[in-house]
């Protein structure tokens, strides 16, 4: 079957794709949990490693798919929003709710600056939108995020645990965290300049031959 067709079949990537936002709601009580004062400490073990399980799952996963031969357009929808609520949710639960140090009095809470969570939006819905604007003169999506695209969302993905993993040692992991602040945004905007030019030159050459694509 090819990569073009829509496989509804239970393969194991799409399981394993599925698996990731099964996992979403535990990882969202446990980021809520650490945060309150009295917590105990798994919520912020939890809430670790079951973020790191996801972020595995999301290499693996494409990996299998490959390898198995069982790409299909089912699976990299799958896939796609899977790694967009994974990275907006997570993100979005850091800016609002932080992670709380309970080793010092008072307790320290640690949150995700209000601009790399913006950035991080920000790209999400430019690309989102740039995508259905594309298609509608295009008739097909032909912009593939590249080694950039893939870049940004691992950056982010390693910011989200190295803030998950501030409570360890705060002193050592923040500078961490803040240096990941800056990476993660300049690769966002890098993205979406990368994005951009694509999508420019798509635009320009105008509507594909639809026919002509399906033989």
């Amino acid at each position: 079957m090819s990569e073009d067709t829509f496989n509804a079949r239970l393969t194991i990537p799409n399981v394993i794709t599925s698996l990731r936002l099964l996992l979403l709601p535990p990882f969202v009580a446990c980021v809520i949990f650490q945060s309150m004062p009295d917590a105990a400490g798994w919520p912020r073990w939890g809430a670790f490693g079951l973020f790191f399980v996801m972020a595995v799952t999301d290499m693996f996963d494409g990996y299998l798919a490959r390898r198995l031969k069982q790409i299909s357009r089912l699976g990299a929808m799958l896939d796609a929003v899977a790694d967009k609520t994974l990275l907006f949710v997570s993100m979005l639960l850091l800016y609002v709710v932080g992670v709380r140090d309970i080793s010092s009095e008072p307790h320290r809470i640690f949150h995700l600056p209000a601009w790399v969570f913006a950035a991080a939006l920000g790209k999400d819905l430019f690309v989102t939108a740039g995508y259905w604007i594309v298609r509608s003169r295009t008739h097909d999506k032909r912009v593939s995020p590249g080694w950039m695209g893939k870049g940004c969302t691992t950056s982010q993905m390693l910011l989200v645990l190295a803030m998950l993993l501030w409570f360890v040692n705060p002193d050592a992991m923040e500078p961490v965290a803040i240096a990941l602040f800056y990476i993660a945004t300049i690769l966002v905007m890098l993205t979406i300049a990368s994005y951009s030019r694509q999508g420019w030159q798509q635009w320009r050459a105008g509507p594909i031959d639809v026919q002509s694509t399906q033989e």
